[in-house]
């Protein structure tokens, strides 16, 4: 069940719609994309760009993240379902 996230193809607005804990990720680095307008049609390619950042370390760390997320919000709810079996 590892699934690869790919965020290449999304919008910035997007990327924070479905992962808004990402939030804390752009504001850290001093991106401004939160709250930005240009988010809803900006990709991280367009980003990293702008920023004078490497794409390829912004998406991965991005990509990395969202994976944690997902691996922690997998296992909680796993054990939520053992704790109602209890």
């Amino acid at each position: 069940m590892n699934q690869r996230i790919q965020l290449s193809k999304l919008s910035v607005a997007k990327i924070l719609s479905k992962w808004p804990a990402l939030a804390h990720y752009f504001n850290q680095r001093r991106l401004h994309c939160v709250g930005c307008p240009m988010a809803a049609f900006e990709t991280l390619a367009d980003v990293a760009s702008e920023y004078g950042i490497n794409r390829r370390s912004l998406q991965q760390e991005l990509e990395s993240l969202v994976m944690k997320e997902k691996s922690a919000n997998d296992s909680s709810s796993v054990s939520m379902k053992v704790k109602c079996f209890d």
